[in-house]
């Protein structure tokens, strides 16, 4: 609808409504009774006494303010108590265990609809994902510093065996996704192999994507991951790397993309596993947008290309 006929439709609303009162006063020397029926108004719209909407029938989580288990005193900081004593027990070392805060606001499985489908809730300071493709591998969608840098998803990577291309397709009931990660599964096409992967977005605007390709076969498998990212294409050392300009000339960015143990080449980075029958092979890539105003940026962004096990 044109946005001045919807304000049209507003105004002549309020008009019904005041002639409403009006009638009401001058009939019976009072207010207008709140069991009055519905009059006509200007141009045919009607005006229906608020009593008679109603109340709303709210659905959902019978729960949805989970307890945080923990029981503070005066003088003390809750947040921080309930943080502390989640990282103690465990918290954010497994999806299966959240902190507090993702557990009281998880969503899992397929989103309520397209729209909601396209949301990820992990974030950095400045980047996010504008879009999202959750049926990707990778961070598929369109990749935003503080506004889209108009050049697709993050990253994504393809899984072969041999000379064959492996097709993966969602298993969107077991997707995961809160504040801090997105979790989902994927089963391939042929010989017997399943992935999942773990997403997130760091403070200071790193991309990562923990990989687990498991093996559920009889033969041990030899597996090629190819990754590649818009954003990183020249290969520098054991990464890739790039320049572009954020919306508006804000600030340049500069990329680098590199995984544990790939090796860059030709605008993309590889490596080969071999994953014995039954068992799982665990692969990390990380993507860094790079500014000279965050150092910090910089700084984490190697602290996770060093870590070698994230699992």
């Amino acid at each position: 609808m044109h946005k001045t006929t919807y304000l049209k439709k507003i105004l002549l609303g309020v008009m019904a409504t005041g002639l409403v009162l009006v009638g009401g006063l001058t009939a019976n020397g009072g207010a207008a009774p709140a069991e009055a029926a519905a009059v006509q108004g200007p141009v045919g719209l009607r005006s229906t006494p608020q009593s008679s909407i109603g109340y709303p029938t709210f659905t959902g989580d019978a729960d949805p303010v989970k307890s945080s288990g923990v029981t503070v005193g005066n003088n003390v900081n809750q947040l921080d108590a309930i943080y502390y004593a989640d990282q103690s027990a465990g918290a954010g070392m497994d999806y299966s265990y959240d902190y507090w805060i993702d557990r009281m606001l998880a969503r899992t499985g397929p989103g309520y609809d397209s729209t909601e489908n396209l949301v990820a809730f992990t974030r950095g300071k400045a980047v996010f994902m504008k879009t999202h493709q959750p049926t990707q591998l990778g961070w598929g969608g369109d990749v935003a510093y503080w506004e889209t840098l108009s050049n697709g998803g993050g990253f994504t990577y393809s899984v072969a065996v041999g000379s064959t291309a492996l097709t993966f397709s969602e298993v969107s009931a077991q997707r995961k996704q809160t504040p801090s990660y997105f979790y989902s599964q994927f089963n391939s096409s042929s010989l017997s192999l399943s992935l999942a992967q773990t997403k997130f977005i760091t403070e200071n605007n790193v991309m990562v994507a923990l990989i687990e390709l498991k093996n559920n076969g009889t033969a041990s498998r030899s597996v090629t991951f190819t990754a590649t990212s818009n954003h990183a294409t020249q290969v520098s050392g054991n990464e890739l790397i790039g320049s572009e300009k954020t919306f508006s000339n804000l600030t340049t960015v500069y990329p680098r993309f590199s995984g544990n143990n790939f090796t860059a080449a030709d605008g993309k980075l590889t490596r080969t596993v071999t994953v014995a029958a039954g068992a799982t092979a665990e692969l990390k890539l990380q993507l860094g947008f790079i500014t000279d105003e965050n150092p910090d940026s910089l700084t984490e962004y190697n602290t996770f290309k060093g870590i070698s096990d994230l699992f």
